[in-house]
């Protein structure tokens, strides 16, 4: 006689109570929805092999009832038409919760806390948050006199230089301006210079003109135009 308290699926398996009747694949120890035939196939001899090793001559009734189901599992796994009309199946039963598991929830659901007597707060508008707070907010009225922000002499240095640069640009550009509008009239005295100065006759050219007019225009002789007087011859001659 039979031991009625024996449980092949925990004894053999090692499937406890909570998860029976297992599903296809918690009998054959795969995961859910597995679709490898080769993985299936191994799973099934696998499961019936340690069925057939552990069974004894008492428990021969579980052991030949456990290999039916996990050969007809390892049918309907191996069966493409069959496997998916079994996963859906499968599908459609764990997206709705058993009722076991709805009634402890709504047991184990903590009640809701005690209500308090309310405080009307302020005006919203009256108050704000002050800005840049790290740590734990902080609220100020808007009534509170602001601090004056502190400037740092580096700050107002740089401030300084940058505001002295700005007014001394454009005098900067005003002189390149001059300087770029300067620059064509200068050339052009340099130009007009450098053109009387080739044109002005030299003091070599100047004696060669002299000497030219000199030889052009003869003086007249001086002793031609004195009349000589007559010799006067001694008497005793």
């Amino acid at each position: 006689m039979s031991n009625p308290t024996f449980d092949p699926y925990h004894v053999w398996l090692g499937i406890p109570p909570a998860e029976q009747p297992p599903s296809h694949y918690r009998l054959l120890a795969l995961a859910p929805f597995e679709d490898h035939a080769e993985v299936i196939e191994n799973a099934a001899d696998r499961q019936m092999a340690h069925v057939r090793k552990a069974a004894t001559g008492k428990f021969a009734a579980q052991s030949q009832r456990l290999l039916n189901e996990i050969s007809a599992a390892r049918r309907a796994l191996l069966d493409p038409q069959r496997k998916q009309a079994y996963d859906e199946a499968l599908r459609s039963e764990q997206r709705e919760p058993s009722p076991l598991v709805s009634a402890t929830t709504e047991w184990t659901r903590p009640a809701p806390p005690a209500r308090h007597a309310e405080v009307p707060l302020a005006p919203p508008e009256r108050w704000k948050a002050a800005p840049h707070a790290h740590d734990a907010p902080v609220v100020v009225p808007n009534d509170s006199p602001r601090p004056t922000p502190a400037i740092s002499v580096a700050s107002s240095g740089r401030a300084s230089d940058w505001a002295r640069s700005h007014q001394q640009t454009p005098l900067v550009w005003m002189i390149l301006l001059a300087l770029a509008a300067a620059l064509p009239v200068a050339g052009l005295v340099i130009a007009v210079g450098v053109t009387v100065y080739r044109s002005s006759p030299t003091d070599e050219d100047a004696t060669a003109v002299a000497a030219a007019s000199t030889e052009g225009d003869p003086r007249p002789d001086s002793s031609a135009s004195v009349p000589s007087l007559p010799q006067v011859q001694p008497a005793g001659g």
